[in-house]
């Protein structure tokens, strides 16, 4: 493996680390929301298919972002979507709107990692698996 190539790889880690980070981070707090901040039930639920109002567009139009321009702008897309939607989750406690939307921007942010990422797997330096010849590669394997 070439030092280059290690660096490449190492500088999209952090990015894809972060990308997971935001779009993870939130569930544990749907308690505290309903506990604290004394919303509903059912508006904590919604907070939830938000993220899913986010991630089908993030899924669906980054990939094709990222086709024509190059994976780097769809991550950086994704990263600056995940920055916004966590300062709206940090700042917007207190208005369930604020919440909604940086849950929609966690969801967005999201979708270049799911594409993204096993496309970038394939440019890997890390060892490849140990999956036996002949196998076909399972679907924990791609996103």
């Amino acid at each position: 493996m070439t030092a280059s190539r290690q660096r490449g790889w190492l500088r999209v880690v952090p990015s894809i680390f972060m990308l997971a980070w935001g779009g993870n981070h939130f569930t544990p707090l749907l308690h505290l929301y309903e506990e604290v901040g004394h919303y509903a039930p059912w508006q904590a639920n919604l907070l939830l298919g938000m993220y899913v109002a986010g991630l089908i567009p993030g899924l669906l139009l980054l990939a094709p972002v990222s086709d024509q321009h190059g994976r780097r702008p769809a991550l950086i897309a994704g990263a600056v979507a995940s920055v916004a939607g966590s300062v709206l989750l940090a700042c917007g406690f207190q208005s369930f709107a604020l919440l909604c939307l940086g849950r929609v921007l966690a969801g967005v942010a999201v979708g270049p990692r799911c594409r993204l990422a096993p496309v970038g797997s394939r440019n890997s330096p890390l060892p490849r698996s140990t999956r036996p010849p002949g196998r076909r590669r399972g679907l924990g394997e791609r996103c």
